[in-house]
C-alpha cells in the first residue's frame, strides 16, 4: 500500500521508524527534522500535534484508537513497529 505524505510528514516518520519503540518528545523530533528552525519544547507541541493529526489519518485504520502513532501521555510519541514494518534506506551523510 503506498501511503501519500508530504515531505516533511515522511521525514517524521522516518525518524521515528528510525528510533522505534522510543518515546520520543516533539521538540526532539521537529529538531532531527528540520534543517532551518530549532523548536522550542513548548511551541513543538503545538506544531507536532497538526503533523500527528494528519499521519494518522493517513496511517492510522482508526485515528481514535492508533495503534502505529501512540501518545504516551506527558512523555511524547512512539513508533510502534517501524524497524519490523518498515523497510528503511540507509541514511546517506
Amino acid at each position: 500500500m503506498v501511503v501519500p505524505l508530504t515531505a516533511a510528514e515522511f521525514r517524521i516518520v522516518e525518524y521515528m521508524a528510525r528510533n522505534s519503540g522510543r518515546v520520543l518528545k516533539p521538540h526532539e523530533i521537529l529538531n532531527a527534522v528540520s534543517d532551518d528552525y530549532r523548536y522550542l519544547p513548548r511551541e513543538a507541541q503545538d506544531v507536532f500535534k497538526v503533523y500527528v493529526r494528519r499521519i494518522r489519518r493517513k496511517l492510522e485504520p482508526n485515528e481514535e484508537a492508533p495503534q502505529y502513532l501512540v501518545t504516551v501521555r506527558g512523555f511524547g510519541y512512539r513508533l510502534e513497529g517501524g524497524r519490523e514494518r518498515v523497510a528503511l534506506p540507509a541514511r546517506q551523510a
